[in-house]
């Protein structure tokens, strides 16, 4: 019985590896972004909204200078924090 669940896990991984490695070929054909590198779904998310759809002449995207400005902001925002 322990060879059959060592077998099954192996085989399990080895067709979970095969797909996530055509998953991550296919997203880097088509959008050019390595998901290796990106930790969460929203990160992914970002990124393709970042290559595919936001024009940065037109609409740029601003930092906050400082971090003053920053707790000003912070402590203006109301609700949404758990």
């Amino acid at each position: 019985m322990k060879d059959l669940l060592l077998y099954y896990n192996e085989k399990d991984v080895d067709l979970l590896l095969s797909a996530l490695h055509v998953f991550l070929e296919l997203n880097f054909a088509e959008f050019k972004i390595d998901l290796l590198n990106l930790v969460s779904l929203p990160q992914t998310s970002w990124m393709l909204f970042l290559k595919q759809f936001h024009n940065s002449k037109k609409y740029p995207l601003y930092t906050i200078p400082d971090e003053k400005v920053f707790e000003v902001i912070k402590k203006s925002i109301y609700g949404g924090n758990c």
